[in-house]
């Protein structure tokens, strides 16, 4: 059941390129007047890359705010304006060098509800093909092939931590995707 919330009012803290900071001072359905923040972001997208002999293809990439190098499926943000699967078919070909012909959505994702209203988008690509890879200039991205097996493992021993990654292989592994 939805809550009502009035906004009292609404402040942007911070706008930058990608994301924005918004403090807002609301009044819950109880009556109690809070401030909350809210990071507002343009959205993203997740992708698993299924290869013809069922392997999947994950990437290594540095992720600065975190200071490691993670194990994740590629992914990336949403342009202003941009269809969740238009952003995926770009970011496959960015990241891992390769065209999807087949592409299945499996659902939407909240990763960080409490402060961020980003949603990302997954999918289950395949019938892959290789292109050039055209990637940005602080990717940092090499490409692996895993059996599920081992992305299973990955997760299981705390190799792949990438949060969007672990709920996108979780949901396509229950729907029979991978």
């Amino acid at each position: 059941m939805p809550e009502r919330v009035e906004q009292i009012q609404q402040h942007t803290v911070f706008a930058g390129p990608v994301f924005a900071l918004v403090d807002e001072q609301i009044r819950l359905a109880n009556g109690t007047t809070v401030h909350h923040l809210t990071v507002q972001h343009p959205g993203a997208v997740v992708i698993i890359p299924r290869q013809a002999d069922g392997t999947l293809l994950v990437i290594r990439q540095y992720r600065h705010s975190v200071r490691q190098t993670l194990l994740e499926f590629p992914a990336g943000t949403r342009h202003p304006g941009e269809v969740p699967l238009e952003c995926a078919k770009r970011e496959i070909a960015e990241e891992v060098g390769h065209v999807a012909y087949i592409w299945e959505s499996v659902g939407e994702f909240h990763p960080a509800p409490g402060f961020c209203n980003e949603v990302q988008y997954g999918f289950v690509a395949t019938d892959l093909q290789p292109c050039e890879a055209t990637r940005d200039a602080d990717e940092l991205i090499e490409v692996l092939s895993m059996h599920s097996a081992q992305v299973e493992q990955a997760i299981r021993d705390g190799t792949m931590t990438d949060g969007k990654s672990i709920a996108l292989y979780l949901r396509a592994k229950l729907r029979g995707l991978v």
